[in-house]
């Protein structure tokens, strides 16, 4: 079943936003029953290259006829879901394809947490989408993010824990080295302040909360964390950014390197890290 809505204005009709709905995510069956909400006054519009919503704006990184690369805010889950009807990164797509005129089913290649900011891949077509899940399989996407984390982390190591689903929970993981499945994630400890540390973390697998799930796990919890950790006085949300995304671009081999500025709420705490240099706003 699925419902397109509009309170104020139908950009298209009812039908037509139907078909494009089902079209986007006639390849994602674990979703199930979904109800995909299209309002002309919340969605994002796209001008310019920059998609301008609530007053927040963010960029389509790079784009072409495979690929597309996005700076995702935080507040935005990837996909609609329970309570999650609109604002989210798949309404966007569904809505900019669809003012296009363009056919697209919505792949998302790497998948942040809706709080997580940062850039992910969305492939275009059937080809490029598979292609780019198997390098992600094959770990040839490589992903590194900036966070801060609670007290000071060691200046460099390795987490090699395996996580696995929280008992009694559709949402919590945990370190779990009975039944977890195996995850790797390095860091580095860029600056301490006293009380915080800003971290650069790479990783070699993609577990669900991955990064939030292991530094909990050595003791450094990520602030602003609602399920891990819910200490908001340095921030409002997990203090976890998608900072770079370099691979080999799946149709043409071209090496691709993109970088995302950093946050507005990690700017104090980053501020005078020299070795952040090559995030800086203009990416």
């Amino acid at each position: 079943t699925k419902k397109v809505a509009d309170d104020h204005k139908l950009m298209k009709t009812q039908e037509e936003l139907t078909a494009i709905v089902r079209d986007y995510f006639s390849e994602m069956d674990e979703i199930g029953t979904l109800y995909v909400q299209v309002y002309e006054s919340s969605l994002e519009r796209l001008v310019g290259g920059v998609i301008f919503e609530d007053g927040r704006h963010y960029t389509f990184v790079y784009e072409d006829e495979d690929l597309m690369i996005i700076n995702k805010p935080s507040d935005m889950p990837i996909h609609p879901s329970i309570h999650n009807y609109e604002n989210t990164l798949a309404n966007a797509a569904a809505w900019y394809f669809g003012q296009k005129g363009e056919n697209f089913v919505y792949r998302c290649i790497n998948r942040l947490d809706r709080d997580t900011t940062g850039l992910l891949i969305l492939a275009k077509n059937r080809l490029s989408g598979a292609l780019l899940s198997r390098m992600s399989a094959e770990r040839k996407i490589h992903r590194q993010y900036l966070a801060i984390a609670t007290g000071e982390i060691p200046k460099c190591g390795t987490i090699d824990a395996p996580i696995a689903r929280a008992c009694d929970s559709a949402i919590l993981r945990q370190v779990d080295f009975v039944h977890g499945e195996r995850a790797i994630t390095h860091y580095r400890l860029l600056k301490f302040d006293g009380f915080y540390s800003l971290v650069l973390l790479q990783l070699e697998t993609g577990r669900t909360h991955q990064i939030r799930v292991h530094m909990n796990h050595i003791g450094h919890p990520l602030p602003g964390d609602y399920l891990y950790n819910p200490d908001y006085r340095l921030i409002k949300r997990q203090a976890l950014h998608s900072c770079r995304l370099t691979f080999c671009h799946p149709i043409s081999g071209k090496p691709m390197d993109f970088t995302a500025p950093i946050p507005d709420d990690f700017k104090t705490f980053a501020c005078g890290c020299v070795e952040l240099h090559q995030y800086a706003d203009n990416g």
